[in-house]
């Protein structure tokens, strides 16, 4: 019921009322005494202002009542995921990152006493169901625009995202995007030194325009398939470094053996991570703030570690800030 036909109805039944009330005095006045007939007579032209005051006040009283209610049943957030966290390559690590982001935004929620209900939605769906409110925020990668200090490839000048008219994010709990792997012994320990460096790509765009700021980068493609090929490159000095995702490159590096041999030098040079989205408006406001300072504690906690070992995601970078 929607606060317009609560009215009507609060409407209908005070006139119903009033109607039985002044018929009720109408007959009773002849038997009052003659000082309670001017009781009578001071309220009777009054009756309806009164009860018309009473039936505001009726249907103010339940217009916070019905909004409590809502309130209790949006209390319960609905997070859709894709588990299929599609375009991303994650080297086959789907059902890790999967496992990991629900067990976290769980985490989070009993951190901050909320109810939430996680809900699996394919990739073409995800983000026209938040749009059409059929969940309250999702889980995604969605794309960020970021201009960058031209001194230092490795840092953000400052972050915007590409549908902040749209949407409102929450900080990273998990980084992506393209880091740079160089040998464990490599001398390279800055961006000033891959001035004259040839460095193994997969990409042909991003990394290049983030790697070759202020220094002359000789870049060598492989094709997608070639990763293993790729790494043995780099561990046999053909050339200086490569640059991959972080997930592939850290699932490579453990499970291709390299651990002692190849080492992730950056930390993700652009802004990409999985966040917790939601529609840009203010009743999302709170959900985002309440996710943003729960999953800062949790990154302060041994949770968030503990939840990296627990879906093999510890992986050899730098800790995700």
């Amino acid at each position: 019921m929607n606060l317009k036909e609560l009215g009507l109805r609060c409407k209908k039944a005070w006139s119903q009322f009033a109607k039985k009330i002044q018929i009720l005095i109408e007959e009773s006045g002849p038997f009052l005494t003659n000082g309670k007939t001017k009781i009578v007579e001071f309220f009777k032209p009054r009756l309806t202002p009164l009860l018309w005051l009473a039936m505001i006040l009726s249907v103010w009283l339940s217009y916070i009542y019905f909004s409590n209610v809502d309130f209790q049943k949006a209390s319960v957030y609905r997070i859709a995921v894709d588990e299929t966290w599609y375009p991303l390559d994650l080297l086959n690590k789907n059902e890790n990152i999967t496992g990991f982001s629900k067990d976290l935004t769980q985490a989070v929620a009993n951190y901050q006493n909320l109810s939430i209900e996680l809900m699996q939605v394919g990739s073409e769906h995800l983000f026209k169901g938040l749009d059409k409110g059929e969940y309250e925020a999702v889980l995604s990668s969605l794309r960020v625009i970021e201009s960058r200090d031209a001194n230092n490839a490795f840092s953000s000048s400052k972050v915007m995202n590409e549908n902040e008219e749209n949407y409102i994010f929450s900080i990273p709990y998990y980084t992506l995007g393209p880091v740079l792997v160089v040998p464990s012994s490599s001398s390279i320990r800055s961006p000033k030194d891959l001035n004259g460096k040839k460095i193994g790509i997969l990409n042909e765009d991003e990394p290049i325009s983030l790697l070759s700021r202020g220094a002359t980068i000789t870049f060598v493609y492989y094709d997608y398939k070639n990763r293993f090929k790729l790494s043995s490159d780099v561990i046999n000095n053909s050339i200086d470094g490569m640059i991959l995702d972080v997930v592939p490159a850290s699932a490579l590096i453990k499970e291709g053996g390299y651990e002692n041999q190849l080492k992730i030098l950056s930390m993700p040079l652009d802004s990409e991570a999985f966040r917790l989205i939601a529609i840009n408006n203010p009743g999302s406001i709170k959900l985002i703030n309440q996710f943003d300072e729960g999953l800062k504690a949790i990154k302060e906690s041994s949770i968030y570690k503990e939840l990296l070992l627990k879906w093999d995601l510890d992986t050899v970078r730098k800790k995700s800030k």
